[in-house]
């Protein structure tokens, strides 16, 4: 009778774990990232966070053309919305450009988020510190959902983690966590690396405070503490020290999930700078620590927790017409037409000669003040050419001769790795040096694919 009955429960476990590939396979969750710092469809992390994303089941989107045009919210039509199951709003839900137009902008698409909330769409909040976006948010989204993000830092020197010893860079710094309450969402997460640095040196980590409505599954460790920021509120500055107190003594609130009220949809704080998430996913300068491999002594399963909450997100709303995205065809790039060099043009209001850069949400040049300097001179050249040492055309000699007939000052020679040698790379390395002089500069280098 046992051994009866271990069968039994072997075939359950198997028809169970088949039914959830089915399940998986037949209804994908689709997900859509909005808002700041979210990823590019041409960075090369993006596929590979869509496909690692795609195993369990969970489409992850973006619109191209938000991209293209910066932001532009009145994309998001209630009909695009309910197309997802989840939407992830990356930074913060307000007009930081402060312009009339814009701010009208953004708060109709507050609105058509909420009535996409309150009729069963999920969404997964990240919110992120920099420059006090962590109040900012508050006001947007915290105060009306029941959570509060704080705009303090997490605090554990002995818990400190550094996953890049040779760069010794804070970029490469956590604060290892094992505190993980039981809950679908957090099954198979065994721990978690706190991200310690975002942008321009405000916290990576986001530690927040729920309220009744939510149920907290990660804080940090008992020995976590938050600080506070010595900079005043509104001053833009980060001054994060020990001294300054912050709300938490001990295992500050990290991530946390709210359940439907009513026939609303489901939410989730996933309070983490991007860097460390689906920015740099398959990078190996941070060799997804935090998704997925940890520091080799302290395990971190960030991209099964943004998976699993994914799909539970997704479970009240799969009967709903929710979901069901499909991508427009893309159109074939053009080829480009061979470009003329001998009519080639510099124009002296670029980037460099103006000094400026663009800002897409101001739809403005706004000045490099660091970069004004009145005998400042500015040096014309090209990178990314390949010659005859790998599978280009032409020497050294012949682009450097081309290169001092239209003003250029330098060349950056970037051959092929996998179609070069020892004895071409070697020979090219000579012909730049051989070309370089005072006027002009020959720079060797190569280019491998990742």
């Amino acid at each position: 009778m046992k051994i009866l009955k271990c069968s039994v429960l072997g075939l359950l476990a198997v028809c169970l774990l088949s039914a959830g590939v089915a399940f998986a396979a037949e209804n994908p969750v689709d997900v859509l990232m909005v808002g700041h710092y979210i990823p590019r469809d041409f960075e090369p992390w993006w596929p590979k966070f869509q496909a690692a994303c795609a195993k369990d089941g969970v489409k992850v989107h973006i619109l191209v053309e938000d991209r293209q045009r910066g932001q532009g919210y009145d994309l998001y039509t209630d009909d695009l919305l309910k197309k997802f199951n989840v939407i992830v709003f990356n930074g913060l839900l307000e007009n930081v450009d402060k312009t009339p137009a814009r701010e009208a902008e953004v708060s109709a698409f507050r609105e058509r988020l909420d009535k996409y909330y309150k009729s069963g769409g999920s969404i997964i909040w990240v919110p992120m510190s920099f420059g006090h976006w962590g109040s900012m948010w508050n006001k947007s989204v915290g105060d009306k959902y029941d959570a509060q993000s704080l705009d303090e830092d997490l605090y554990d020197p002995p818990k400190l983690v550094d996953i890049n010893p040779a760069y010794n860079n804070r970029l490469y710094r956590f604060i290892w966590t094992s505190n993980v309450s039981k809950h679908p969402v957090t099954e198979g997460v065994k721990g978690l690396l706190l991200p310690s640095t975002g942008e321009w040196s405000w916290p990576g980590t986001v530690p927040m405070k729920y309220g009744k409505s939510w149920t907290t599954l990660i804080r940090g460790m008992d020995s976590t503490v938050t600080i506070g920021n010595a900079a005043p509120a509104g001053s833009g500055r980060a001054d994060f020290r020990p001294e300054v107190k912050g709300s938490y003594a001990s295992a500050p609130e990290i991530v946390g999930v709210r359940d439907s009220v009513g026939s609303s949809g489901r939410m989730m704080v996933y309070p983490f700078h991007t860097t460390y998430t689906y920015l740099n996913f398959g990078s190996f300068f941070f060799n997804d620590a935090m998704m997925l491999n940890g520091d080799g002594a302290h395990p971190s399963n960030g991209l099964r927790l943004f998976v699993n909450g994914c799909k539970w997100l997704a479970e009240p709303n799969l009967k709903n017409a929710f979901g069901g995205y499909v991508p427009p065809k893309r159109s074939e790039t053009p080829a480009l037409k061979p470009l003329d060099w001998g009519k080639a043009a510099f124009p002296g209001n670029s980037w460099g000669g103006m000094r400026s850069y663009w800002d897409p949400g101001k739809q403005l040049d706004m000045p490099m003040t660091d970069l004004i300097c009145p005998d400042a001179k500015d040096f014309k050249g090209m990178a990314g050419i390949r010659t005859v040492a790998s599978d280009g055309t032409g020497t050294v000699p012949d682009y450097v001769t081309a290169a001092k007939i239209l003003g250029l000052s330098f060349i950056i020679f970037l051959e092929d790795l996998e179609k070069t040698n020892d004895a071409k790379f070697a020979r090219m390395v000579a012909d730049c040096r051989a070309q370089s002089t005072e006027d002009f500069l020959a720079i060797p280098g190569f280019m491998y694919r990742d």
